[in-house]
């Protein structure tokens, strides 16, 4: 039989991951940027849907986003997040950037991309 010292401890499960995402409070869309957007990787099929995701709660529905293609791998055309489709388009200038279009506040975003990948 072994001590309690001697067993060892599960690991818990790791939680889903969320996207990092930082958003201005003011939303007039005036600013440079209006949040920043730090991605666990640059898988965009998986990294795309969580920021859309977390987009959508913030600044109403999403339906378009324009990618820098330089900061993600595998951009797809298009997404379903919730039940709705979000159309992506990409270039390789978009300065590191997300551009945002969002019908709940007809307002373009433009998010900042860590080129890193975080962890």
């Amino acid at each position: 039989m072994q001590s309690t010292d001697q067993r060892q401890a599960k690991p818990s499960p790791a939680p889903p991951a969320k996207a990092r995402l930082l958003m201005q409070q003011d939303r007039t869309g005036r600013g440079l940027l209006d949040g920043g957007w730090w991605p666990r990787s640059r898988n965009a099929s998986v990294e795309l849907p969580r920021l859309v995701s977390l987009l959508n709660a913030r600044i109403g529905m999403v339906l378009r986003l324009g990618v820098d293609a330089r900061d993600r791998d595998g951009i797809p055309r298009r997404i379903t997040v919730s039940g709705h489709a979000v159309r992506i388009g990409w270039s390789a200038d978009a300065n590191h950037k997300i551009i945002v279009t969002s019908l709940g506040h007809l307002l373009r975003q433009d998010i900042l991309i860590t080129t890193g990948v975080a962890n």
